[in-house]
């Protein structure tokens, strides 16, 4: 299943809400949010190259592996908003 890929100010604003929606267990606990919210996050530092020249530079970026897909569509109605800011 495909990642949602997110920069890190995204992750932070989207973070936030989740801290208010659910209990502290769920967002300090790798396994209670995969059981509870479908994923886990994982950060990554994409490599961007320009196409003139050889220099380039690294990307921060948030990746939520989901495991369910029924809990992704749910996660992606409810917090699209987050989502799509950016």
């Amino acid at each position: 299943m495909k990642a949602i890929v997110l920069k890190p100010i995204q992750w932070e604003d989207l973070r936030q809400q989740l801290a208010q929606d659910y209990p502290p267990a769920v967002m300090l606990l790798r396994y209670k949010r995969r059981e509870v919210l479908g994923f886990t996050e994982r950060y990554h530092d994409q490599w961007v190259a320009h196409t003139k020249n050889e220099f380039g530079y690294y990307r921060k970026e948030v990746h939520l592996d989901f495991f369910d897909d029924a809990k992704r569509t749910f996660f992606t109605l409810k917090y699209g908003d987050y989502l799509e800011k950016g």
